[in-house]
């Protein structure tokens, strides 16, 4: 007796093809959005700073920052920089990134902290393709 078994092909060797790039494609966006929220989870701590806040808040109020730019500063998304915070000091340089209607330009800051209270020791605005910078403060260490 000889009976030919008829073996059903494995859910595998029919269905890879389209498996192995879906998997490749739901791997590369969980990457994706893993890198993202890591990015931006940096930016937010960084733009929750007192340092951060305190200069752009000045630079807002500042009638010579609000001349150049002739309106109200607003952050860009992008910041560049550190921020070193250990107990109740620290210090910061940063490169913000700001903008009014058609102008923009960077903000750029230093600052200490000392006994838990923040001090900006250089704030400087600068325009882009002006060339020029204005100092806001400027203050020795």
């Amino acid at each position: 007796m000889n009976e030919t078994v008829n073996k059903k092909p494995s859910w595998w060797s029919g269905n890879w093809k389209w498996f192995v790039p879906v998997m490749a494609l739901a791997a590369a966006i969980i990457a994706g959005l893993a890198i993202f929220g890591f990015v931006y989870s940096i930016f937010a701590v960084m733009k929750s700073s007192d340092a951060y806040k305190m200069s752009l808040s000045y630079a807002r109020e500042n009638e010579a920052a609000v001349k150049l730019f002739g309106g109200k500063i607003e952050p860009g998304w992008y910041l560049s920089g550190n921020i070193h915070v250990s107990g109740s000091s620290g210090n910061a340089e940063l490169a913000i990134p700001v903008q009014c209607g058609a102008k923009s330009g960077w903000l750029y800051v230093e600052a200490v902290k000392s006994a838990g209270q923040w001090t900006i020791l250089k704030l400087a605005l600068e325009e882009s393709g002006a060339g020029q910078r204005l100092v806001l403060i400027d203050r020795k260490k």
